[in-house]
């Protein structure tokens, strides 16, 4: 007897035991007040299991439940449990979730030499990411290595132990049993230099950071479109880094993403659940730049609210997993894969930071291309992220947009997506563990279309394009670097206000042109194309910059010499001696003179002897020379 079966028959036995004689009477029992949820479960592939299945820790907690609702709440075992729990009968796709891509070290830094951007520290100067940005590894350490970069949570929660980058045998992304709290545990006690440390730490945390790293807030978060916490049926909340730190603590937060992310349990289709995604679908579509494409897409989408007990404060939207024209399970990707914002962002007009709590524009996609997304947050949304710390311009801290950056390009006009590439058929299944095509093997994957190419013309072509762009992104750094030195000098030599505020917004214009292909993770093969014209428009944009400010430093300092030389020369008078007193004559104290030397006798009376003696001594010579 298989799992599946073996679990089927357990429920079916606990069922008549307590009385719920079928599944079907547990689920006219749970009709009663979730009368949608009812009806989404029978829809899909899961109706033919009842509610006890996923919901309850025993048939008695569920009769408790019904019998007083408010007192008892089963428990939700797919959240509770973590992805082992689907596990259970999906078990091809548990094993893959589970494996580990070797290829991906953990803590490859963005700013160093050999990184994707290697003047990420100047460009960026000093905002939270300086202090860690860590490339990603496989989706199982998405939640960890969130918590533990030096970013996040100011360094609070660290491994247990540095040879646990390699985690335990089976391990599921439970984070609880890898990490250490050291406020809790007191780990810096008596250590003077943690204050002086700290500071080489960040809080950027917050739990909008988390909607894309971990699934254990799923339902208890409220839609946006619901008012963002103003139902009152939300269990979590747009809270900042201090109250992340401590659901944390408290081990509320323990799992990264799991099937429910994107596979809804009551429908069994394809599902998104993060509310930003959910508003930039409803005001511009899955595909903003294909009209047609778009139309199509927007009749396949339901958008769907519920549970109706809570006065429908969550929205998912579902669509058939098998859609093809055209393809939309990569909607599931762009949950986490694209450019947001999830910070305290600051208004552009008031320079007022905003609270998560107050403003949604705290919780936004962008969901616009890299040619007018700056112009989208800025003048439409009114938003930018931070102030550069050197420059003072107004900044947008990109993200990851791999999907903005896909829109347009080849592989999506041919109908290729983030999983025909990053989740192809391995084992008979869609690969559950999403890698670079390179890490799964191209054969899998490239050769499957381009099938006159070998291996490693592939990999070549691969590799070729992206060292192509990269030489770009380092141009751009060059310039934008020069330009942030050039407007500090500038500043500091009194330059036209005016002058420096156009330095400035070029700055800002070329700077997001520049990191939207540094936090985008394909080194820009997703569209080599538009990143080769849009870093060589952050090339010009930036040099155009500190050209501009070169001639007003010049004009300047031309200034600066001319009043130097039409000054009047001003005869310094030299100032009148002073008439000082002289001194008191101090009274010299008397010469010591020197007590009389006492005159000794010549002959004294060893002379007397000695001379008296010279007669005998000399003879005593005369006499041996005989």
């Amino acid at each position: 007897m298989n799992v599946k079966l073996l679990i089927l028959f357990t429920i079916g036995t606990l069922l008549l035991i307590t009385g719920l004689t079928s599944a079907e009477e547990v689920k006219e029992r749970c009709k009663v007040c979730h009368g949608d949820i009812y009806s989404f479960l029978q829809e899909g592939k899961h109706r033919i299991h009842d509610c006890s299945l996923c919901h309850g820790d025993s048939i008695k907690q569920l009769e408790e439940h019904m019998s007083n609702p408010k007192k008892t709440k089963p428990s939700i075992k797919p959240l509770e449990e973590g992805p082992k729990f689907c596990g259970q009968c999906h078990q091809k796709y548990y094993e893959q979730y589970k494996d580990i891509n070797w290829k991906s070290i953990a803590k490859i830094e963005k700013g160093t030499p050999v990184g994707r951007a290697p003047a990420f520290d100047l460009l960026l100067y000093r905002y939270g990411f300086v202090f860690e940005h860590a490339e990603p590894r496989s989706h199982v350490f998405m939640l960890l290595d969130h918590v533990i970069v030096d970013r996040g949570y100011k360094g609070r929660f660290r491994l247990k132990d540095y040879k646990l980058f390699v985690p335990p045998k089976d391990w599921d992304g439970e984070i609880t049993q890898l990490i250490v709290d050291t406020k809790k545990e007191n780990i810096y006690a008596g250590r003077s230099d943690v204050k002086d440390l700290k500071p080489w730490t960040a809080g950027a945390g917050s739990t909008i950071c988390l909607q894309c790293k971990t699934s254990d807030m799923l339902v208890g978060w409220e839609t946006i479109s619901k008012g963002g916490n103003k139902t009152g049926y939300a269990k979590f909340m747009r809270w900042g880094n201090a109250k992340t730190q401590e659901l944390i603590a408290e081990g509320k937060i323990r799992r990264p993403i799991n099937c429910v992310h994107c596979h809804d349990p009551h429908f069994a289709k394809m599902r998104v659940v993060r509310d930003a995604l959910i508003e930039a679908i409803k005001k511009f579509g899955p595909f903003p730049y294909d009209k047609e494409k778009n139309e199509k897409a927007m009749k396949k989408l339901r958008i769907v609210a519920f549970p109706a007990v809570k006065n429908n404060y969550r929205e998912v939207i579902i669509w058939d997993a098998e859609e093809k024209d055209p393809k939309l399970n990569w909607l599931t990707c762009a949950q986490c894969h694209v450019e947001y914002e999830c910070n305290p962002v600051t208004d552009i007009k008031t320079d007022k930071k905003l609270k998560h709590e107050e403003d949604p524009r705290t919780n936004i996609f962008g969901w616009h291309n890299v040619r007018e997304i700056y112009d989208y947050y800025t003048k439409e949304v009114g938003i930018y992220t931070f102030k550069h710390g050197i420059t003072k311009a107004k900044l947008i801290k990109a993200q990851h947009p791999e999907v903005e950056v896909w829109w347009e390009s080849k592989h999506e006009k041919a109908n290729v997506d983030c999983i025909d590439c990053h989740m192809p058929e391995i084992d008979g299944i869609k690969f559950h563990s999403p890698r670079s095509p390179q890490d799964i093997g191209v054969d899998k994957v490239c050769l499957k279309c381009h099938t006159d190419w070998t291996v490693e013309q592939a990999n070549y072509v691969i590799e070729s394009i992206q060292e192509y762009i990269k030489g770009k992104m380092r141009d751009a750094e060059f310039h934008l670097s020069r330009l942030v030195n050039m407007i500090k000098l500038a500043e500091q030599l009194g330059v036209d206000e005016k002058k420096l505020e156009e330095a400035r917004e070029l700055h800002a214009r070329a700077h997001i042109l520049w990191e939207w292909w540094t936090a985008e993770n394909s080194d820009g093969f997703h569209d080599p194309d538009e990143a080769w014209l849009t870093l060589g428009e952050a090339s010009r944009l930036a040099e155009k910059g500190w050209r501009m400010l070169e001639e007003e430093i010049k004009k300047k300092m031309e200034e600066l010499e001319a009043k130097v030389e039409k000054a009047p020369a001003v005869e310094v008078p030299k100032p009148e001696k002073p008439v000082v007193p002289p001194p008191p004559e101090e009274k010299k104290p008397p010469e010591k003179v020197p007590p009389p030397v006492e005159k000794k006798p010549i002959c004294g009376p060893s002379a007397i002897i000695a001379i008296a003696l010279l007669p005998l001594i000399l003879y005593r010579l005369l006499w041996r020379r005989r």
